[in-house]
């Protein structure tokens, strides 16, 4: 390992961490994000499907079934927005 190589290795940034260690951890707060936004997709999609499902054995003609599941569209949507605005920003190399 030449000079330059280990001098990267132990730089230190503001905060007292090594910039491999810094780097670590936004890769790791990254995957923490997306983890969660994943969740909360596939709980909002899931409560979709429940009021579909809802609607279609009990013919339900509610306004706050229908409030209810525009509710979930936009979480949906919005999450999904985040996570491949998300995984633009940060390139599809990980």
């Amino acid at each position: 390992m030449n000079e330059e190589e280990q001098a990267a290795k132990t730089a230190v940034n503001q905060d007292g961490q090594t910039l491999a260690e810094a780097a670590r951890c936004r890769r790791t707060m990254g995957r923490l994000r997306l983890e969660s936004g994943m969740a909360v997709l596939f709980t909002a999609m899931g409560g979709m499907m429940a009021l579909v499902l809802l609607d279609v054995f009990f013919t339900l003609r509610s306004e706050l079934v229908s409030n209810a599941f525009e509710v979930f569209k936009l979480v949906t949507v919005t999450v999904l927005g985040y996570i491949f605005g998300a995984n633009q920003a940060r390139g599809t190399d990980d």
